[in-house]
């Protein structure tokens, strides 16, 4: 297990994404040394005491246990942690005008990993209100093209949701595989997923910018 990092303002990884663990790992680190780990939370959470800490741990032990029943125990994976943000002249900067946005203390977490080439799985821990899924991100590219558009802003406003019905919670996972695989299509052979979202403390639709920080995790 690697020191944490911090490697954006929206993001911080417990394990560098090029040294995966397998989950069990994970799992065993987290249970077998529960004080170091309350620790390295005390670093993304400051001014929060001990016990508000070990509350959060069982969040991400949570995260990484749904990774391991859908994915398998041996199977390599990182912990990543998305805040949600606040925005103040909502919706400005889409017309070229002011905007500011600041970072809240509430967020998702998500156990990500690799997965199959071309594919993309995604569970949730709430699975009644978000629907696990596996897609073929080939099959979406193709849709994707249909709109013959050149460039990626005119195609996406044109076929928002290539081969899917608007409103799917995973949009907004898919979205950063298609605009890679838009650039970069010989990537296909080489790109799939794997993704498990942890209990959150981030209400959805609740103008804190839940369907962004999805985005942000299927980025990362």
């Amino acid at each position: 297990m690697k020191k944490i990092s911090k490697n954006s303002k929206r993001s911080f990884t417990f394990i560098d994404m090029n040294t995966l663990r397998k989950a069990r790992d994970i799992i065993s680190f987290i249970n077998s040394k529960r004080n170091r780990f309350v620790h390295i939370l005390s670093k993304i959470y400051p001014h929060r005491d001990e016990a508000w800490l070990s509350k959060q741990s069982l969040r991400f032990e949570r995260a990484a246990l749904l990774f391991a029943e859908n994915f398998g125990n041996e199977s390599p994976m990182a912990l990543v942690r998305m805040p949600g943000r606040i925005n103040l002249l909502e919706y400005m900067d889409m017309a070229g005008g002011p905007h500011i946005s600041g970072a809240v203390d509430l967020d998702i977490i998500a156990a990500c990993g690799p997965g199959s080439a071309g594919t993309l799985e995604v569970v949730h821990w709430q699975k009644d209100l978000f629907p696990a899924e596996k897609v073929s991100l080939a099959r979406l590219l193709d849709a994707l093209k249909l709109a013959e558009k050149p460039k990626w802003k005119a195609t996406v406003f044109h076929r928002p949701h290539p081969g899917r019905e608007g409103g799917r919670w995973t949009n907004y996972l898919i979205a950063p595989f298609l605009r890679l695989l838009w650039e970069q299509e010989r990537l296909l052979p080489e790109i799939g997923a794997r993704i498990a979202i942890g209990p959150c403390t981030l209400p959805m639709k609740a103008g804190l910018s839940s369907s962004s920080v999805l985005t942000c995790i299927s980025y990362k």
